[in-house]
């Protein structure tokens, strides 16, 4: 099933030879992240959370201390306003907490809870059908991917 998004995402038909190849390579990789997310999302589903959630909670959890809705913003390629929004629904959810820094009042430090953690933990063995995906790609290839 995984295999086949793949070569769905690279197959369709392609966009008209005017506009040019580097859009019809911009679709190719375009269709393929959004099967990606789609399949990942599903996977996600099972642990009560989205790629949204599960990247943020990567994040919070990668930086430490460091985790502020600034940084989460930057690193996240979000704006400021979207990442509050994401926050606050992870905050409702009890999978984060937002706490005011003690020395600097204006800083909000963000943390993930006890069950943040381990639907966190869970979600990280559910990339069954991601590997699948990436299993009919070479050694060579994935290296070549990873260069980028």
């Amino acid at each position: 099933m995984a295999k086949a998004c793949l070569k769905v995402a690279v197959c369709m038909p392609q966009p008209v030879a005017i506009i040019g190849r580097n859009y019809g390579i911009w679709i190719i990789m375009r269709r393929t992240h959004d099967i990606m997310v789609k399949v990942r999302n599903q996977e996600l589903r099972q642990c009560g959370i989205n790629l949204e959630y599960s990247g943020t909670l990567n994040l919070v959890l990668s930086l430490g201390r460091s985790a502020t809705p600034g940084e989460i913003a930057r690193w996240r390629y979000r704006r400021p306003h979207t990442v509050s929004k994401v926050l606050r629904s992870m905050e409702q959810e009890g999978l984060i907490r937002r706490n005011r820094d003690a020395k600097r009042r204006n800083v909000i430090r963000v943390v993930a809870t006890p069950e943040g953690r381990r639907i966190y933990r869970e979600s990280q063995q559910t990339w069954v059908k991601i590997k699948q995906m990436f299993a009919c790609l070479t050694r060579e290839e994935l290296a070549r991917l990873q260069a980028y």
